[in-house]
């Protein structure tokens, strides 16, 4: 019976009754061989499990991001960051999003703004993210000015 639950969910054609985590590695297989797992990566988003809701929501969006779905992509950042508003990595790729392939440079700057607080509060500061976050706030803060 479990064998026969595992090559159902493997081939994406029956992931219920497994754990989120089991659901989030058959999207990964699925998606390592080129197969589409948006309806199991939802039924991950939709499930109880906040850190698979979130892996499974950075899949989705890199999935839509390399299709040229940019907007679906953007979405789909946002809905995660409703979700966990403290996320740094979904702040840093929606505003690479809304800067490089939405123009919404002011969008972008916001969220990187937002970003570079939360790493201001937290006592772990990574001094790489530090320097990218503030890199990439001067180039957007910049690239608002010459617009005006």
């Amino acid at each position: 019976q479990l064998v026969g639950r595992l090559a159902g969910a493997l081939t994406g054609d029956d992931p219920e009754g497994l754990p989120d985590r089991c659901v989030l590695e058959v999207a990964r297989h699925l998606l390592d061989r080129g197969d589409p797992a948006t309806e199991v990566l939802e039924r991950v988003i939709d499930g109880n499990d906040s850190g698979a809701r979130g892996e499974a929501r950075a899949m989705l969006a890199r999935t839509c991001r390399r299709a040229g779905d940019h907007t679906a992509a953007a979405r789909v950042w946002r809905e995660h960051l409703q979700d966990q508003p403290a996320d740094l990595l979904a702040r840093v790729e929606l505003a690479k999003l809304l800067e490089h392939r939405l123009a919404d440079l002011e969008g972008a700057l916001a969220l990187v703004a937002e970003a570079r607080t939360l790493v201001e509060l937290r006592h772990e500061v990574d001094p790489t993210l530090s320097e990218e976050l503030d890199h990439r706030y001067r180039r957007l803060d910049r690239r608002i000015g010459s617009r005006r």
